[in-house]
Formats: structure tokens, C-alpha cells, sequence
């Protein structure tokens, strides 16, 4: 058997986070048609994949194969070039075609403010720290500014100093400055408010990137008293648009319900869960619900395209001790259960928004912007949109366009508590009971589209309090969903990428 193979273009250019790439050709000069398997190798192979892996090359013909490559952030992937393989096993010996992928220099910082938050006196110290996630050198003056929210106590003046007024920070390391915040006067009575301060990193030949702070202007009025927990824990997960994780007291037990049968020509049928606020009605079926549906007759539920890599971004300034562990484990959970391929495409200092767009062209190139998974202090307080015995602890919400999951963002709450009374946080990990670990992989079952069933022994019920699952992890209900949005239900065509920002869905 006689077979060559050639790639177009052999060297490929490629930047940080965008898509390159090349087309592998594999000609046969046999009577009889073969088939031949197509693989990556090489240094490359860690953040690229070639489609179809499996080529039917008809005799005397030639077939061919797309080889995607999407380089990662970072200062381990310097600029230069950077060898791959595309090794094609079937024939008699196996051919090996050789390219390179040429990495172009990029900018990357992430900064952090720490503490993000302090209390007014006659002044405030934070440590600023900026590192830089490129692969090439940063220079960079650092400016500061403070003003007073709206209705804020103008008469308080602040000035903003940093110290030092520039730095130089090369790949993979850091630097840091004192940001010190001064007033200048006392205010004649304290009237609450916020001040709030920025400062401005101006790198040379990059876009310049801002860190804002808050100082809450103290009050003479005393804080309400938080109401008295009592009764059963309930952790209620409220799914849909702008999906929130929250703790409250009390609580009914939800009856369950009949199971439909799945319906392979209409999988959505009967399993349409729950939105936000349980704006929608009760889920009739136990195992598992999908979040939204499309398609003819609303009979598809929308979904990422499980034939190509689906990548997140973490923003771990205020990440707890073994969060960022805890959520790679959820993801590899996910991923498992999928089939998809969920690629971590680094850190992210965009700001958690469940609001994001998900096209940020300026941020994170042309594509579809990646999963975005972080920390907030959003406080132990009552949420102000829900009863005044909640405690939102995440929020999880899938980016939609044309009924495909085209991104997601999942935000988890650092403030998060048991109850307020004693204070106690939730428990790490993906052992017995409610942790963090099964408020993630719950809020990640969202952003990957499964709804609320009303079965409680389904890790995506509601109220995590009442699973009957001893441990964090899914049922089997949540599986079939799973496997439903996965690769099993085959690809999706992506929408095209807009002109323009995108308001998301």
C-alpha cells in the first residue's frame, strides 16, 4: 500500500488564544480503500486536535483532515516555533508529516488588590500585585485615582499614592506596590457611602488594564440584625438566567414526579427545568431537565458543540485555599460525563459578570470567549433579591446564541456560611453532606445546560440540603442528561462569530 501525506501551510502562526490552522492531505496510490488513523505528536500536541482522528482515503484518491491548534496563555509557551507530527498509522509503515507553530509574542496580566475592601479612618494600605502571564517582558507606569459613589459622602477627600510609580516585570514573574489612600479631611458626621479608587497599570506597547478598590464610608446607624436560622438547612440552587446557589431555612419537601420517556426524535420533551426565581413551572421529570431547547418544535436542548474543546478561564484573585483544585476536579468530572473535551486555558483578570459578553474579541481574541469560573465576596448577607433568610453562595449561567452554549461563567461566593448565626463556612471538598465541591459541580451542571429535576436523588435537585446522595457527585439521572448534551448526541454547528458585542441570552 502507497500513501504520502503533506500539510498546508507547514508552518502555521498562531497567537494566544486564537485557532490556527493547517490541512493534512494523505494521498493513496493503492486499488483499494483504506482506512487510516490520524494522531498529534510532538510538542504541540498538549493544546491541538485534528478532525476526523479516523480517514477513509478512497483508492487512488486523496482524503483529507483539519489539524486545530490553540495555543495557551502563559509564560511557558514563549514566542518561537514550536514542532508538531502528525503521525498517520494504516498503510504498511506508518508516515509521519512535520510542521512548526509559530508563537507570536503576547501581553498578559492578571493584578490583584489586596485587601479589596477597607474602612475609611484617616487611611488605608493595599498590596497591589501585578504578575505577568505573557512571554515577553512588561514595563509598566502605575497611576491612581479616587472619586466618591453617587449619593456617596463627597465631603470626604481622598489622595491615592503608589509606591513604586512603575516597575518592570519579566515572563512568569511578579511585582508589587504599596497603594496607600489618605483623607484629607473628616467628614462633619458619618454618612455611610463608598469611596472607591483605581489604580491604572500602563504597560509599554500593551493596552492598559485597571484594579478598582472600595472603602465603605463607616455608618452611625446600627446594622440590622440578621434573622435567626433555624430548622433545615436547605441549600436552594435557582437555575436559568442568572442562576444562583443560596442557603435558606425551612423549606418543604418537593413531591416527585412521573419520569417521561425519552424521546430520541424530541430529547427536550418533558425534561424543560426550572429558570431563575422558579419563574418557569415545577419540572415534571425526576432524572434530569435541560435548561432551554431549540430547534423544530423546541425539541433540542441547547448545548456546547462536543466536537471541539470547550476552554475556561479561572480568575483566582480571591480564590480560597484548594478552590482552584476543587474546581479542576469538577471540571474533570464534567468532562468525563460529557464526553466533551474541557481545556484550561489559563487565568483571566476579567471581572466576574453573570451579564458577560460572550464575545470579547478585545480580551480573548477572535472566538467565543471561554468559560469563565471565579471567587466574588458577595457577602454573608441576605440577598436582596430573594427572602431575608438567603445567603447566596454561587451563581452559575450558560451563554447562549441561536440555541448553542457557546460560553458560560460560574461565580462562587468566598463569603459563603452555613448559617450566619454561628458563621461556620461550607464544608471543602466532595465528601458527605453540602460542600463546596457539590455547589460547584452543581453550578457547572448548569453552565453546561441541565436544568432542576425533581428527583432528590439527582445531585442537580435544588435543595442540596435534601440529596439523598450521600457524596458529591452526580446520579444517574444526571448522567443521561449529561450524556444527552455530550458527545454522544453528536456535534452542533457553532454560530459564526459577529461584527460586534454580543448580548448574551
Amino acid at each position: 500500500m502507497m500513501l504520502s501525506a503533506s500539510l498546508d501551510p507547514v508552518d502555521v502562526p498562531a497567537g494566544e488564544h486564537e485557532k490556527s490552522m493547517s490541512t493534512l492531505e494523505v494521498s493513496s496510490s493503492d486499488t483499494s480503500d483504506r482506512e487510516v488513523q490520524l494522531q498529534v505528536t510532538g510538542p504541540a500536541a498538549g493544546w491541538s486536535w485534528i478532525v476526523p482522528a479516523t480517514l477513509l482515503v478512497p483508492a487512488g484518491a486523496t482524503a483529507s483532515a483539519r489539524i486545530v491548534f490553540s495555543p495557551p496563555g502563559g509564560a511557558k509557551l514563549p514566542a518561537g516555533s514550536v514542532p508538531f507530527g502528525i503521525t498517520v498509522t494504516g498503510g504498511t509503515e506508518p508516515l509521519v508529516a512535520q510542521g512548526t507553530v509559530g508563537i507570536r509574542e503576547f501581553h498578559d496580566l492578571f493584578m490583584a488588590l489586596r485587601p479589596a475592601h477597607a474602612v475609611v479612618s484617616s487611611g488605608s494600605s493595599h498590596r497591589l500585585t501585578v504578575e505577568n502571564r505573557g512571554n515577553a517582558v512588561v514595563r509598566a507606569d502605575l497611576d491612581a485615582t479616587a472619586s466618591a459613589d453617587v449619593g456617596g459622602p463627597a465631603e470626604r477627600q481622598l489622595t491615592v499614592t503608589v509606591d513604586p510609580p512603575s516597575i518592570v516585570v519579566e515572563p512568569g514573574d511578579s511585582a508589587e506596590a504599596v497603594v496607600t489612600v489618605e483623607a484629607l479631611a473628616r467628614p462633619r458626621r458619618r454618612m455611610g457611602g463608598q469611596h472607591r479608587f483605581e489604580i491604572v497599570v500602563r504597560p509599554v506597547g500593551a493596552p492598559a488594564k485597571t484594579v478598582t478598590g472600595r472603602l465603605p464610608e463607616p455608618s452611625r446607624r446600627a446594622a440590622p440584625r440578621a434573622p435567626a436560622i433555624a430548622g433545615v438547612l436547605v441549600l436552594v440552587l435557582v437555575g436559568g438566567l442568572g442562576l444562583r446557589a443560596t442557603v435558606l431555612s425551612g423549606g418543604e419537601s418537593r413531591p416527585g414526579a412521573s419520569e417521561p420517556a425519552p424521546d430520541a426524535a424530541c430529547p427536550a420533551e418533558g425534561h424543560l427545568g426550572s429558570a431563575s426565581d422558579g419563574n418557569r413551572e415545577q419540572p415534571t421529570a425526576s432524572g434530569y431537565t435541560f435548561l432551554s431547547a431549540g430547534g423544530e418544535g423546541g425539541c433540542f436542548p441547547a448545548r456546547f458543540n462536543p466536537c471541539e474543546p470547550v476552554s475556561y478561564v479561572l480568575n483566582d484573585a480571591l480564590a480560597p485555599p484548594g478552590g482552584v483544585a476543587e474546581v479542576r476536579e469538577a471540571i474533570a468530572r464534567v468532562a468525563e460525563a460529557t464526553g466533551i473535551a474541557i481545556v484550561d486555558a489559563g487565568t483571566s483578570d476579567e471581572q466576574l459578570a453573570i451579564s458577560r459578553s460572550p464575545y470579547q474579541p478585545e480580551r480573548y481574541g477572535q472566538r467565543w470567549a471561554p468559560i469563565l469560573i471565579g471567587w466574588s465576596a458577595l457577602g454573608a448577607a441576605a440577598d436582596p433579591g430573594a427572602a431575608a433568610d438567603v445567603i447566596v453562595v454561587g451563581r452559575g449561567r450558560p451563554l447562549t446564541v441561536d440555541n448553542v452554549l457557546v460560553s458560560g461563567v460560574l461565580e462562587l461566593n468566598v463569603d459563603a456560611v452555613r448559617d450566619r448565626s454561628s458563621g461556620a463556612p461550607l464544608p471543602s471538598g466532595f465528601g458527605r453532606g453540602v460542600t463546596t465541591g457539590r455547589v460547584i459541580l452543581h453550578e457547572l451542571g448548569h453552565v453546561f445546560g441541565l436544568g432542576h429535576p425533581s428527583g432528590r436523588d439527582q445531585l442537580m435537585y435544588a435543595e442540596l440540603a435534601e440529596h439523598t446522595l450521600p457524596e458529591a457527585e452526580f446520579g444517574i439521572g444526571d448522567r443521561a442528561g449529561l450524556r444527552l448534551l455530550g458527545a454522544e448526541a453528536g456535534c452542533v454547528d457553532v454560530p459564526p462569530l459577529p461584527p460586534g458585542p454580543v448580548t448574551p441570552r
